[in-house]
């Protein structure tokens, strides 16, 4: 199941304070639909998930051990890295209407995470919004999302469920959530 408007939201506060002011010095696609972006922030090393599979999109922290990462997106790898790495992450912002994520880094560079509709994708964006390059093509029929094209928001839909269902006891909403999807995985 995906998160939820408010669980992204928690997430992305999260996200915020652990890596805002820090370098992006690594982003991976270890399985086709998921990437991992990597900031050096307060001396140590942080990594953010992002998955974009359907029913299973999410943003989160993560642990995941990527000392030997498959690389299983060239087309997107390339010209992410060389947009991307070295960056500083000024703004991590959850949209307050939609499951979207927007990183603000300097200079002048937007990733933005959507984890919403039927078509969830990560997004390396120019200042004016033009698509730089995309973890996955496109499939939306209704909006034009190519590289050099410039980036449209999601159609507007009503927020089937506000809910949190990643508050525990043990630990934080990114550790509850990379909990639930492991046990899920290994089930």
């Amino acid at each position: 199941m995906s998160l939820s408007l408010a669980e992204l939201r928690v997430v992305a506060q999260e996200v915020a304070r652990e890596i805002e002011g820090g370098v992006v010095r690594g982003l991976a696609v270890p399985e086709p639909d998921i990437a991992v972006l990597t900031v050096e922030a307060a001396g140590s090393l942080v990594r953010v998930l992002f998955s974009i599979r359907k029913g299973e999109t999410r943003m989160h922290l993560t642990r995941m051990d990527l000392r030997n990462p498959r690389d299983t997106a060239p087309a997107f790898l390339g010209p992410a890295r060389r947009e991307l790495l070295g960056t500083t992450v000024e703004r991590v912002s959850a949209w307050r209407d939609d499951r979207v994520v927007t990183f603000e880094l300097a200079p002048r560079r937007l990733l933005l995470f959507e984890g919403t509709g039927h078509h969830p994708n990560l997004f390396v964006l120019w200042p004016d919004r033009r698509i730089i390059c995309m973890l996955r093509p496109s499939l939306s029929h209704r909006r034009d999302l190519r590289p050099g094209t410039r980036y449209i928001p999601p159609l507007p839909h009503p927020v089937r469920s506000d809910a949190i269902r990643f508050l525990g006891a043990f630990g934080s909403v990114s550790e509850e959530i990379e909990r639930h999807y492991m046990s899920r995985q290994s089930r």
